[in-house]
């Protein structure tokens, strides 16, 4: 079993074709913080719901059921929001590589939609990300990831990511991670940028838990985020 889970950079292997597969955050936590504000973020059950359609091709659906923000500011008062977050629909198409153990690389179009009139997280997003995987002999694999954004068809945002996984023992593998993602190409630019790193637990073929943190490394970026997650497949 192959996941885009836990960390941000996409795998580039679908699922096997008939079979379907549930990735989630079970529950996510993260905040970023100024001289005078804060802003915190919790979520639970966060799904990427996926179905394979051929053996070069799946389908996705993402959907975040329930998300809690809460924003405090020095001399104002405290705000919260929560509801549903946003809801999008994903497609996977191998080029190469997929099923022969060797490098694979893949295309990964997207879009999703806010759910709610939350004025915080209400924008619509769509883009494309390309992964791709090197094997490191039996136990380890890089995999390099490109990609663009469009936010509410007014800001363009590239990114950039790596990371290496490997197995550690037994049934334990960990991860480490550098993504880079900018709004544009001057100097004074919002980054999103992250060193990521975290463990997963695979005692069967099908499911596994992940847990790990993200730890931000641009001003504007979340100064961290915590996460514990499962997935799992089963032929349909």
């Amino acid at each position: 079993m192959s996941t885009d889970r836990p960390d941000r950079t996409e795998s580039p292997y679908t699922v096997p074709p008939g079979w379907f597969q549930i990735e989630s955050d079970l529950a996510t936590a993260g905040r970023i913080a100024g001289d005078d504000e804060r802003l915190t973020e919790t979520a639970l059950l966060t799904i990427n719901a996926k179905y394979g359609v051929t053996h070069r091709i799946d389908l996705q659906f993402v959907f975040n059921p329930w998300e809690r923000v809460e924003a405090t500011q020095e001399g104002f008062p405290d705000q919260s929001d929560s509801g549903t977050g946003s809801a999008g629909l994903r497609a996977k198409f191998n080029l190469f590589g997929n099923d022969d153990g060797g490098i694979a690389f893949a295309l990964l179009p997207f879009a999703t939609v806010p759910t709610r009139g939350d004025a915080i997280l209400d924008f619509i997003t769509w883009g494309m990300v390309a992964p791709l995987a090197i094997p490191i002999g039996d136990a380890a694999a890089l995999t390099f990831m490109g990609g663009i954004t469009s936010i509410d068809d007014e800001d363009w945002w590239g990114s950039v990511s790596g990371s290496f996984g490997t197995a550690i023992a037994g049934d334990f593998a960990g991860f480490v991670e550098f993504y880079l993602s900018r709004s544009s190409f001057d100097s004074d630019a919002i980054d999103d940028t992250t060193f990521d790193i975290g463990v997963t637990f695979a005692p069967g073929d099908n499911w596994q838990l992940d847990a790990g943190v993200y730890r931000g490394l641009a001003t504007e970026t979340e100064d961290w985020r915590v996460f514990l997650g499962a997935s799992v497949r089963t032929p349909l």
